[in-house]
This record gives C-alpha cells, structure tokens and sequence, in this order.
C-alpha cells in the first residue's frame, strides 16, 4: 500500500508555498467573524450533547487546529454540528451511568470515530460517497432538526425538561403553557427573533455573537436571574489538557456501532460542505484526503476532551459569504478560540439559558431541505418516502440507531442508481455522477432505462422494477438490525 507524498499527505505543505500576501487582509476578516460564531454555536451543541460548554470550544480548537494541516477545502470549517451531537447524546447516553462516566465515554467514542476514519483512509474508502442516498440525508437532517427542536423548547420557554419521543415532548409544551415563566421566555424568543433578523437583514455578521453579548449584557444590568432566568454558570478557563479516556473493551465494542454512525455521518456532511464549495469555486475535491482529515479531527478533539465533529455547512457557508480565501483561516479561528478560553470564560457564566437553546433552535432549522423535500415529491414519489420515513423515525424515536443505521447502510446496486437518477417524464436535468466509474450498477439488459458514459449514468425507477425492492428490503433489514 503506497503512502501519498508529502504535499498530498499535508496540504497545508502546497498553499502556503502558493499563499498571496495579498489573501492576508481577506482571511483575516473572515478568520475573525467565523471565530465569533464558532464560540457561541461550539457551548450551544455540546449543552445539546449534555456535555459541559468548554467541551465545545475544546472541540472547535482541536478541529480547526487539525484541519489547518490536513483539510483540503479552502472555505469549510469543522466542527461541532447539531446532527452529531443529538446522535451522540441519544446513543451514548444510552451506554452510560452516570455524568462521569458519559463525559467518558464520549470522549472513547470520539477516539473509536478518529480510528475508524483512518482505517477507512488507509483502505481508500472515499469512492464510498458515491453510494450514500441524498434522499435518506435528507429525511435524517430534517427528522433530527425536528427532534433537536423539540428538546430545546422547554428550556427555550423556563419550563421543566421534557423526555420522550417528539411528540410527546411537543404535547408536554402545549400543556404546560400556562407554566411558562414570562422572563425566560421572553429572553429565549427575542434570541430567535433577533437572529433570524440577523439572518436575513445582515447575514455577513456574527449574529449569534452578538446576539449572546446583548444577553450577558442584559442579565448583568438587570439581574434578572434573581427573578427566575436560568444562566449556564461558571465556565473553566484554561486550554484543554490532551489526554486518553479509558473505558472496559466490553464498554468499546458496545460503542462500535454507535462510533460508525457518527463516522459515517461525521464524514457525509463533510463531504457534502468541501464538494459544494469545491464546485463552486472550481477546485478539486479529495475524498480519501477528507477521511484522513475526519481521522484526525476526530482523534485530536477526543483527546482534548472534547467530542465528534464534522463538516459545518452553516459556518462554512458564512467563511465562503465573507470572502474567505485559504485554510489560514482556521488558524485565525483558532486563536480566537484560545483567547476566549483563556481570558474571557468569566464573561459566559451569565450567559442564559434560553440564549444558547434560541441559537440551537434557529441553527438546526436549516438542516429542514424544504426545497429538496419538494423537488424529491415533484420528481419521483418512490424516492420521496425515503425521506419521508426517515423523518419520521428520526423525529419519533430520537435520532435512534435506526436513522444512523438506516442513513449509512451501503445498498450498493440502489445507492449507486439513486444518487445519479433521473425519472422519466421529468423537466429534471440528469445528475452526473461524482465519479466517472461507478461499481455495482447493473448490467443494461437489467435496467431499459440505463443508459451509461464516461461521466453521466441513469435509471429510472418506471423502467427499473427492481428499484423500489431494494430500497424498501435495506431499510427494513437496517431498521430490524437496529431494534427500533
């Protein structure tokens, strides 16, 4: 097995041999505005994870720091994301006992996540991407984002914690509307309000930042924590020491299966992020390099005590909106982020609750494709009741192993067709396929509709009867696997 160069192997070797002083001025403001979301979005996921808030600047260091080095794409950023951190909550908190044993245990999970990256680099599993269905991604994020909202909402309102399936949560909130308390709610709903508006009226600055200091600043003028607004408390302060969390090798191989969802996840929505800005900005995407960057994200956050991370398209979307040029960026993020841990966590311990819940709510929105969800229901109805189904697993049963096992179950022959199909009957343009040789799909006296080039491939489902058979056999063999 022979090992890439160095410049392969390094990016960070080959652009800044090619960087431009004049890149400086440009990297450094979008460093510097990233920064700013990445603080408050890092402590709004790991609360979201049920971990301490340092654990998400931990981890937003450690991935910046990592993918400095090693990541190819010159607008993503890495990081904690809302899908990984309800799927981590959901299934390690099923393993664990108790609150030491979970921060633990997280921290193993991470690790096992790093590990698997790597043997999936060493063993050049990129080509994989090809046969991930972006109509089942689609119905994990939109059922996970309702999931996620539905957790968020009693504390968003000053009421107790609710536990159950989505709708029993939604049903515990409308009971309990009398029991709001009118401060937190009103501090919980102007955060959403205001950052929606910032989302629309000025989407180049750090709204959530702002918006998080406007809040400290309100609760210090006030005191309205003596009136009933919970804040989060003291924050340590202090760089994170890097150290192995250990567990039982029982203990690891019953995270194993939850490991490989949130890899799995982890290097999808990565991937996702660097294709969509390497399209756009008409650069090469490496996916083997990008497992080898999930690796090591992944293993560095895990020893910095921190958790999994991937792919931001939310944050990378905000780097590509302000004119970011390079990967320096990141090392800009990251200063940011050691001078926030260092000086500035006695700022966060009047930081309200209900802030970081809006920040949550109003982020996990976008992960609801409306416009996909449309277009996959005008296209092709078979195709729409994956999502469709996956949704409302994953809205029901709290981001149970079925969506992860569902969402990464390789299907070979159907993923493959479903990622480049096109039915008929469709003002649609054919997709053409990430790479110019797909394997597995079948032979064309199988499939009428098939119809194969060097770059594009197609099938339809009206002229493919076996279609809609192997898409329903995979996910009911995934989801009786799972136990759901």
């Amino acid at each position: 097995m022979r090992l890439p160069d160095i410049g392969t192997l390094l990016p960070i070797v080959e652009w800044l041999r090619e960087y431009e002083p004049g890149w400086l001025r440009a990297d450094l403001v979008a460093g510097l505005t990233v920064g700013a979301a990445v603080v408050p979005e890092g402590m709004a996921y790991a609360a979201l994870a049920g971990l301490p808030l340092e654990t998400g600047l931990y981890a937003s260091l450690a991935a910046v720091t990592a993918y400095l080095v090693v990541g190819t794409s010159k607008q993503v950023i890495v990081g904690p994301t809302s899908a990984l951190a309800v799927l981590l909550a959901t299934q390690v908190g099923a393993v664990a006992t108790g609150g030491a044993a979970y921060v633990t245990l997280v921290g193993v999970t991470t690790l096992l996540v790093g590990a698997i990256a790597f043997v999936a680099w060493l063993f050049r599993l990129g080509f994989v991407m090809n046969f991930i269905s972006e109509s089942v991604l689609t119905g994990f994020s939109a059922g996970a984002a309702l999931f996620i909202i539905s957790t968020q909402l009693p504390t968003l309102l000053g009421l107790d914690s609710a536990s159950g399936q989505f709708y029993e949560r939604i049903w515990f909130v409308l009971n309990s509307l009398a029991a709001i308390q009118p401060l937190t709610a009103a501090v919980g709903v102007g955060t959403v309000l205001l950052l929606l508006a910032g989302e629309r009226y000025a989407p180049r600055l750090p709204s959530a930042l702002i918006v998080v200091a406007l809040a400290i600043a309100l609760v210090t003028v006030t005191g309205i924590e003596e009136q009933g607004v919970t804040v989060v408390g003291a924050v340590p302060s202090g760089l994170p020491v890097l150290a192995v969390p250990t567990t039982t090798l029982s203990t690891v191989v019953q995270l194993l299966p939850v490991a490989l969802a949130l890899f799995i996840l982890s290097y999808v929505e990565g991937m996702a992020a660097v294709e969509t800005f390497a399209q756009r900005h008409k650069y090469r995407a490496d996916p083997d390099q990008e497992l080898l960057a999930t690796g090591l994200t992944n293993t560095l956050s895990g020893l910095a005590q921190g958790f999994v991370v991937g792919g931001s398209m939310s944050r990378s979307a905000l780097n590509d909106a302000v004119g970011g040029r390079t990967q320096a960026i990141n090392a800009i993020v990251a200063v940011v982020l050691i001078v926030v841990l260092v000086f500035l966590t006695g700022l966060l311990s009047a930081l309200p609750e209900a802030t970081l819940a809006g920040v949550v709510i109003v982020a996990v929105t976008k992960l609801v494709d409306v416009a996909e969800l449309r277009r996959l229901w005008r296209v092709d109805r078979g195709s729409f009741s994956q999502p469709q189904w996956r949704l409302r697993v994953c809205s029901s049963w709290a981001s149970s192993m079925a969506c992860s096992s569902g969402s990464s179950s390789l299907h070979w022959s159907y993923q493959a067709e479903r990622r480049i199909h096109t039915p008929q009957n469709s003002d649609e343009t054919p997709r053409e396929a990430s790479s110019p040789t797909l394997t597995g799909i079948p032979p064309t006296s199988e499939c009428p509709g098939y119809s194969s080039t060097v770059s594009t491939r197609s099938c339809s489902s009206q002229t493919h009867p076996r279609y809609d058979t192997i898409c329903w056999s995979a996910l009911t063999s995934a989801t009786s696997k799972s136990g759901s």
